[in-house]
């Protein structure tokens, strides 16, 4: 496994047909190269992080030595199981076959950490609850990746006519996400005892997002939250920064 994207693993989700036998090589090979272009510029956070429960009590993670991972929690007094497949697919109610090969780390640092450990041979694997606001069910989220996590920067400069613009990049392992950027304000108009939710800002193809922060939204200070990408074997971690007003 490998922490770094595989280009021979991962596809575009532009939503185009696949060209049939009948087009020419040459256009073929046209293809073949914008794609790999695509897929090395960036990385999409589509089908990233896995969303597995709300309101969920009491976490644990468990993961074998094949790679599977069971996700239990306590929600309404019952016991859930969830079970991920090394593909990212969800198995409801299953229960983890074979040993817990995984142990409790501190090596890295996640917002919302939940749980968080290790397998022998390297990888990560955790489970998240960050970026909730005043009103939404806490989600609970797993991911596993190998190095570093997903990294995001933000900061909020000063305009003309008191406004400000909250502005920053998402990476991952230094390869720019392309996706949307999760705005809320804490203590806005919207909610003036906590967060809310001000607005989703899509970045450019190299990571950067810029948000001017509308009247409504100007609060005490803000939260941006990108969900981790993925490529192949690789969920990544979520991440989120806060920012302080500059007006304040």
């Amino acid at each position: 496994m490998s922490g770094l994207p595989d280009s021979s693993k991962t596809s575009p989700r532009n939503g185009r047909a696949v060209p049939s036998m009948r087009h020419s090589s040459l256009r073929l090979g046209l293809l073949a190269v914008t794609v790999l272009f695509a897929t090395l510029a960036s990385v999409d956070v589509a089908n990233s992080s896995i969303c597995i429960a709300t309101r969920a009590a009491n976490p644990q993670l468990r993961v074998n030595a094949q790679g599977f991972a069971e996700v239990s929690w306590t929600a309404r007094g019952n016991r859930h199981f969830r079970l991920v497949t090394p593909r990212g697919r969800l198995r409801l109610g299953a229960s983890l076959e074979g040993r817990d090969v995984s142990y409790k780390t501190a090596a890295v640092r996640i917002p919302g950490k939940r749980v968080l450990r290790r397998t022998p041979r390297g990888p990560f694997w955790a489970l998240q609850t960050c970026g909730n606001v005043a009103g939404d069910p806490p989600s609970l989220r797993f991911s596993r990746w190998e190095g570093s996590p997903t990294k995001l920067t933000g900061k909020t400069t000063c305009c003309r006519s008191r406004s400000e613009t909250l502005s920053g990049r998402a990476t991952f392992h230094g390869v720019p996400i392309y996706g949307r950027v999760y705005v809320d304000c804490f203590r806005c108009s919207l909610n003036p005892r906590g967060w809310a939710r001000a607005t989703r800002k899509a970045t450019t193809k190299q990571g950067y997002f810029s948000v001017p922060v509308r009247a409504a939204w100007k609060g005490r200070r803000y939260r941006m939250t990108v969900l981790g990408p993925n490529f192949g074997w690789t969920r990544a971690p979520d991440a989120v920064r806060i920012a302080a007003s500059t007006l304040n």
